[in-house]
């Protein structure tokens, strides 16, 4: 990544988060950067493959792998030693290494800023349910946050899948019980639900259109996933110069491993429509056999907030969707808060039932 210095006064100039433009730090000038609104190209899913194998096309990069959490960070270019933005890990320049990589095609700015992020922080923070007393105090104190560029995959595929199962209907027979009601015997009938079942089989054929999948092991896929949705449609061409002044990371996860966390996104969709095809009042799939065709995909950068916050000697991070303001992170519970609802539950439950 080259970096560009301020012609005024010569430092170096950074993306301000909510333009298009490169700010300088020191002398406040700005400059703009142009952008082009070009369509969205997808490159084909084989053919990228390919080119993986024979290790062609691809971009030199040189970045720092992170001994605790595995994360492989891009430095500036002036920067010689940093911390991991993950773990808190330290990164130093020497232990810098290249590795050959797909560059990224496309990428979203940061639209919030570090400001913003702390205030949408200690929103999330005095919203915690079931959170410590003591914790709400934090929601008063700034916390430094890191701007990092987050790898991702999208994939484009169409889906055939051929099922076997069977469709449940229900239908009801009348059943007569006895039963004793104010000291007298009597006899009652109700009509009871039950299920016939028929085999069923057939195929269904969906389109799916940017299935996201992070390329990143650096943090946990539940907390990342949450940050979701993304507004994709706002992508813009790769320029390194919206990456002046904060973190990139390279991707961990490739595309092959990546399609296949695709696939498993795709999954419960196929269901869905299997068992809307199967029809009836309750479905059985017995098996599903599914094949892709005109599997596209995307490299992209998106712009995440991370920082964390020390609670009882114990670390919790956080992040931030930097389109959005989308908050979700690790925090700790309160485990009296926890017994006292679930007692106060039960005794509301044992009172009503008198």
């Amino acid at each position: 990544m080259k970096e560009t210095k301020c012609p005024h006064c010569g430092a170096f100039l950074k993306f301000e988060p909510g333009t298009t433009s490169l700010m300088c730090p020191y002398c406040s000038s700005e400059f703009p950067i142009q952008v082009e609104k070009t369509p969205i190209r997808e490159l084909d899913y084989v053919e990228t493959i390919s080119h993986l194998e024979e290790k062609g096309d691809l971009e030199e990069i040189s970045t720092v792998k992170c001994s605790g959490c595995g994360a492989q960070i891009t430095f500036q270019p002036h920067v010689s030693a940093d911390v991991c933005p993950y773990c808190a890990n330290s990164l130093i320049d020497k232990e810098r290494i290249s590795k050959k990589a797909l560059k990224p095609t496309y990428l979203l700015p940061f639209a919030a800023k570090a400001k913003e992020t702390n205030d949408l922080f200690k929103q999330w923070i005095s919203g915690l349910w079931f959170a410590p007393n003591s914790l709400k105090s934090l929601a008063q104190k700034d916390h430094a946050v890191t701007g990092i560029y987050a790898p991702y995959w999208t994939f484009d595929t169409n889906t055939l899948t051929y099922y076997e199962g069977e469709r449940g209907d229900y239908y009801y027979e009348p059943a007569t019980y006895t039963t004793t009601r104010n000291g007298r015997t009597v006899t009652e009938t109700v009509m009871v639900q039950k299920i016939i079942w028929t085999p069923a089989q057939g195929s269904v054929q969906l389109q799916f259109d940017d299935i996201l999948v992070s390329g990143s092991n650096s943090l946990p896929r539940e907390y990342v996933q949450l940050l979701e949705p993304w507004d994709l449609q706002n992508l813009i061409s790769y320029d390194d110069r919206f990456l002046s002044g904060f973190i990139s990371e390279t991707y961990q996860i490739g595309p092959t491993d990546g399609f296949e966390s695709a696939r498993a996104r795709m999954e419960p969709d196929i269901g869905a429509a299997i068992r809307m095809d199967i029809g009836g009042d309750v479905q059985q799939v017995l098996s599903a056999n599914t094949s892709y065709s005109n599997v596209t995909l995307k490299h992209v950068l998106l712009p995440v907030w991370i920082s964390s916050y020390r609670y009882s000697n114990k670390l919790y991070r956080f992040m931030v969707n930097a389109r959005t303001g989308e908050v979700h992170g690790e925090r700790p519970w309160s485990r009296i808060k926890i017994t006292l609802f679930v007692l106060g539950t039960f005794l509301a439950a044992y009172a009503f039932s008198l």
